[in-house]
C-alpha cells in the first residue's frame, strides 16, 4: 500500500517505502498536528455556542422585537435574528416572541378543518334534499289547504251571520206589523161601536113629550092652587121613569 502525504513543516517528504514501516519522527508530528486542528475545531464550535447563549441571554433581558420577515429567496421556516442567525418558532416562543400571523393563520385552518362536517356523499345528499323538498312542498300544501278551509269557514259564518240578522229583522217586523195591524184593527172597531152607540143614544123625539107638556099647562092655569096638577104630574112622573129603563136596556149589551 502506497501512502502520498504532502509535508507537515516544509521539510522534503521521505522517501516511498512499499512494504515498510514509516519513520517514527514523521508520525509523531502528524499526530501533533491532527490534534492541533481537532482542537481547533472545537475551540471554533464551543465560540459559536458562546455567543448563541449571549445573544439568548441578551433578548430574554430585551422586550423580544418583532421578528424580522424572511428574506425572499431563502427558507421561510424559524425567525431571523441577526445576520447569519435563525431560532426557531419553538424556540422565539419560549424565549418570549410571538408566532407570525401566518402561522396563526395555519393554525385557525387546521382547527377549522378539525371541527368542520365531514363530507356528505353526492348521492346521499341529494336523496336528503329530494325528501325534504318532498316533505317541504306536501308541508306547503296541507298549510295553504287549512287556510283555504279556514277562510271558507269564515265566509260560510259570515253568511250565516247576516242570513240570522235578516231573519231576527223580518220576525221583529212582522211582529210590528202585527202589532200595528192588531191596533189599527181595535182602533177600528172601537170607531164603530162608538158610533153605534151615538146612534141608539139619539132620539127622535123627546121622551114623554105630551106628559111634560101638560105639566106645563096644569102649572099655568092654577098658578094659585098647584094641587091639582097632581094627577098630572104623576103620569109625567110614570112616563119618564118607563124611558130611563128603556135607555138603559138600549146601552148595557154595547158595554158587554
Amino acid at each position: 500500500v502506497s501512502l502520498h502525504l504532502a509535508p507537515l513543516s516544509g521539510q522534503p517528504p521521505p522517501p516511498v517505502l512499499h512494504g515498510a514501516h514509516r519513520p517514527l519522527q514523521w508520525r509523531e508530528e502528524s499526530r501533533k498536528e491532527a490534534r492541533t486542528a481537532e482542537g481547533g475545531s472545537k475551540m471554533s464550535w464551543f465560540g459559536q455556542s458562546a455567543g448563541l447563549e449571549d445573544v439568548a441571554a441578551q433578548m430574554q433581558k430585551q422586550p423580544p422585537p418583532s421578528p424580522p420577515s424572511a428574506p425572499p429567496d431563502g427558507p421561510s421556516d424559524g425567525v431571523v435574528v441577526a445576520p447569519g442567525v435563525r431560532f426557531s418558532e419553538k424556540l422565539w416562543t419560549r424565549l418570549g416572541g410571538q408566532l407570525q400571523e401566518g402561522e396563526k393563520q395555519k393554525q385557525r385552518e387546521r382547527l377549522s378543518s378539525v371541527t368542520a362536517f365531514p363530507d356528505i356523499p353526492p348521492s346521499l345528499f341529494d336523496a336528503t334534499f329530494r325528501r325534504d323538498a318532498v316533505w317541504k312542498q306536501r308541508e306547503l300544501r296541507l298549510r295553504k289547504g287549512y287556510v283555504e278551509h279556514l277562510e271558507s269557514l269564515q265566509v260560510q259564518r259570515t253568511d250565516d251571520a247576516q242570513t240570522l240578522q235578516d231573519k231576527v229583522l223580518d220576525q221583529v217586523a212582522g211582529v210590528y206589523k202585527l202589532a200595528e195591524d192588531e191596533a189599527v184593527e181595535r182602533l177600528a172597531k172601537h170607531t164603530e161601536e162608538l158610533q153605534l152607540r151615538a146612534q141608539r143614544l139619539r132620539p127622535t123625539e123627546p121622551p114623554c113629550a105630551s106628559q111634560s107638556a101638560a105639566v106645563v099647562t096644569c102649572y099655568n092655569a092654577n098658578t094659585t092652587n098647584p094641587l091639582a096638577c097632581a094627577d098630572v104630574v104623576s103620569l109625567f112622573e110614570k112616563c119618564a121613569s118607563a124611558a130611563r129603563k128603556d135607555a138603559v136596556k138600549r146601552i148595557k149589551p154595547v158595554e158587554n
